[in-house]
């Protein structure tokens, strides 16, 4: 089976939309419903308003990657990722987000996560310390998402709060020394046995 890369796009407005309509798509199958509709909003304000039946709420975007040292995050070559660095950078950036809103009008605030970089595909372990920090730190956010891209298209929603079951036994010192290595998808060749030259 060919495996085909996402094609992001490099321009902001036009990034935001391709994820809107994806998790548009994604939320619909997750909830058996129709295509939700929703708005932009104005720059100074959540990106976007979710119309549900009956109600409405805010949706910011927010993308994950890994900064490390001087330079372009999505320059770098390193392919190694290690997880706590990673989970603890994106809280951060959550948690500054979370106060920018505290003192907006009530209602629903809701978070997107989403990447588009091959290097910042968040592990299940990554998704699972984030998972942690928001079930015990407080925070503004109504609900925090993740989408995962399969395709152009399509993708896949994993809630990180406040639908993400914890596990009493968990503990985030476990994974001090956990990282993960990512491949871009169209950069290498997967070889199952020695070739006879090597």
């Amino acid at each position: 089976m060919d495996v085909v890369p996402v094609a992001y796009s490099v321009d902001k407005a036009t990034i935001e939309a391709e994820v809107m309509a994806v998790f548009a798509q994604a939320l619909s199958m997750e909830g058996q419903l129709p295509i939700l509709p929703f708005t932009q909003n104005a720059e100074d304000d959540l990106d976007f308003t979710l119309h549900f039946p009956g109600r409405e709420a805010k949706l910011d975007l927010m993308e994950m990657v890994f900064k490390e040292g001087t330079g372009s995050p999505y320059l770098s070559q390193e392919k190694i990722v290690y997880s706590r660095p990673f989970a603890d950078q994106v809280f951060d950036k959550i948690i500054s987000k979370s106060r920018s809103y505290s003192n907006r009008p009530t209602g629903e605030k809701h978070l997107l996560l989403y990447t588009t970089h091959w290097r910042y595909t968040p592990s299940d372990v990554v998704l699972a310390l984030l998972s942690h920090k928001l079930n015990v730190t407080e925070h503004v956010f109504d609900a925090v998402m993740f989408l995962q891209r399969i395709t152009q298209d399509e993708g896949r929603l994993r809630f990180l709060w406040p639908d993400a079951p914890l596990v009493a036994e968990f503990d985030p010192a476990n994974y001090d020394d956990h990282f993960v290595i990512n491949l871009p998808p169209d950069g290498f060749e997967l070889r199952t046995h020695a070739s006879p030259d090597s």
